[in-house]
């Protein structure tokens, strides 16, 4: 049995009163909103600040989602949500919403992602899904910026993202701290990855595009969700998302065949004047820089009272291990690499 102390124990209380009177406010207002008693039912959570909820009025059910400010991405979700639309994208329908207090009431599309639907590829459903998956990213790659205001996923952002995987997951998490030499091998490492990146031209990015951001609804239909965090990023980095998934567990070659899959249906210009190793190659640091940021995200969630993402660790590790042996930025990052197989078997989670 783990013990509070006093201090975390106090944070606890306080966390919960909160999430108490925020959820208070939010019955209010969805009661203003149908003018009628209301009844929230909590929905599990996502590694973000959102809450959600289900209700029921007049046999149909909606979702509340309490998205606090400042952390929270809400004029976006509202100016995405409206995009997708436009390109015919299936996503929740915003019945209403509060951007003051940070609450809206959307479209239920049920309960069933396409992880929990199950992600054999040797489904005919799972890779229609798939392709469906495919197509849209592809659609919305063809988008001019002059369509959206986005922010832009640059080198600086994505090296700040990599420094978690040192702060998060090597200090933190692991307990060890880089000496001088060690810092500039990883930062080389990161170097090495943002200059591949910088090679792809930017696209609109979902930015968290996988199997758990894809509603499947109760006739078998796909849809996105989770898109408030949209930006113009790297080309590949939806696919890298989406098919190199953390959560799919698939063998490389599976997931390399919908990779080649994608760039044989983009009509990107850029994709077309590469080869297929230089593809390969641009996919795979591509993911190595999401992942980088995934080991050291996964233990700040852990520190933040959300441990289930612990269990990802070793096999996003070992992804990243093999992805810099094959690309020769394990050789000056050895002793870093090292250590972690050194310390793997005290901190590996049960």
């Amino acid at each position: 049995m783990t013990l509070l102390n006093s201090n975390e124990s106090n944070c606890s209380n306080l966390e919960q009163t909160e999430q108490n009177q925020r959820k208070k406010q939010l019955t209010n207002w969805l009661r203003e909103l149908f003018q009628c008693p209301i009844d929230l039912t909590s929905i599990p959570s996502d590694a973000s600040v959102r809450t959600y909820w289900r209700f029921n009025h007049q046999n149909k059910t909606y979702i509340g989602v309490d998205s606090p400010l400042p952390l929270s991405e809400n004029q976006a979700y509202v100016s995405v949500q409206s995009q997708l639309k436009i390109w015919n994208i299936p996503v929740p329908e915003i019945i209403d919403y509060n951007l003051d207090n940070g609450f809206f009431c959307i479209s239920d599309l049920g309960s069933q992602t396409l992880y929990d639907s199950g992600l054999n590829l040797k489904s005919p459903i799972v890779m229609s899904h798939y392709q469906t998956a495919t197509e849209w990213m592809i659609s919305w790659q063809r988008t001019l910026p002059s369509a959206i205001s986005l922010p832009v996923f640059d080198s600086a952002f994505m090296r700040f993202e990599m420094t978690l995987f040192k702060s998060y997951f090597l200090e933190s998490y692991l307990k060890y701290n880089l000496n001088e030499v060690e810092r500039r091998m990883l930062d080389y490492c990161f170097s090495e990855i943002l200059k591949s990146i910088a090679k792809q031209p930017y696209a609109f990015m979902h930015r968290d595009y996988h199997s758990r951001n894809l509603m499947v609804n109760s006739s078998g239909d796909l849809a996105v969700i989770d898109f408030q965090g949209a930006q113009w990023g790297p080309l590949l980095y939806d696919s890298a998302s989406l098919y190199n998934d953390i959560y799919s567990n698939w063998p490389r070659e599976q997931r390399l065949e919908l990779f080649r899959n994608y760039c044989e249906q983009s009509d990107s210009a850029w994709i077309n004047n590469q080869t297929q190793d230089e593809l390969v190659k641009s996919f795979d640091l591509t993911t190595m820089q999401r992942y980088l940021k995934c080991l050291g995200l996964f233990c700040r969630l852990a520190e933040q009272g959300k441990p289930d993402y612990l269990q990802y660790l070793p096999y996003v590790w070992q992804e990243v291990k093999q992805t810099a042996k094959r690309y020769n930025l394990m050789a000056n990052n050895k002793s870093i690499f090292n250590i972690v197989e050194s310390l793997w078997d005290n901190i590996e989670p049960e």
